[in-house]
C-alpha cells in the first residue's frame, strides 16, 4: 500500500503551492509572471496525473463504499478532461488554468484520502484483537 501513496512532504508541499496560487489575483503584487503561470501548469499538470493514477490504482484495488466510489470516479473524470488540455497560450489563461488544476489536485486527494480511509475501517473490522477472536469456535 505504501507504493501508492504519495509522500507526506510532496503532498504537503504541492498543497502550499495550490493554496499560493488560489490566492493569484489580477492585482500586479499577486499576478505571477506569463512564465511562472506556465511553469505552474505544467507542475500541476504532472501532479495531477500522478495523484489520478494513485487514485484509479486504489479505486481498483480496493472495494470501496458505493458513495466514496462515486466521489472518486467524480474526481478521475474532471481529471480525464482537464489534464490532456492543450498549454494555456496567454497569461491569464495560464493562471485560470493553474488555479482550476490546483483545485482538481485538491479533490483527487480528498478522493485518496476517503478511499485511504475507508480501507483502513475495512482492514480494521477483519482483525484479531479485543473483541474480535483469531479463531471461530463451534
Amino acid at each position: 500500500m505504501a507504493a501508492l501513496t504519495a509522500p507526506a512532504a510532496g503532498k504537503a508541499e504541492i498543497l502550499l503551492l495550490v493554496e499560493a496560487v488560489l490566492a493569484w489575483g489580477p492585482q500586479a503584487l499577486l499576478a505571477p509572471s506569463r512564465d511562472e503561470a506556465h511553469y505552474t501548469v505544467g507542475k500541476f499538470t504532472a501532479h495531477g496525473r500522478l495523484i489520478a493514477g494513485q487514485l484509479r490504482a486504489l479505486l481498483h484495488n480496493s472495494p470501496a463504499d458505493p458513495h466514496i466510489a462515486v466521489r472518486a470516479r467524480a474526481a478521475l473524470g474532471e481529471a480525464d478532461r482537464r489534464l490532456p488540455l492543450p498549454p494555456p497560450i496567454t497569461q491569464q489563461q495560464a493562471v485560470l488554468r493553474a488555479q482550476n488544476l490546483g483545485r482538481l489536485i485538491k479533490a483527487l486527494y480528498r478522493a485518496v484520502d476517503l478511499l485511504v480511509d475507508e480501507e483502513a475501517r475495512t482492514a480494521g473490522r477483519h482483525t484479531s484483537g479485543p473483541g474480535h477472536p483469531a479463531k471461530e469456535y463451534t
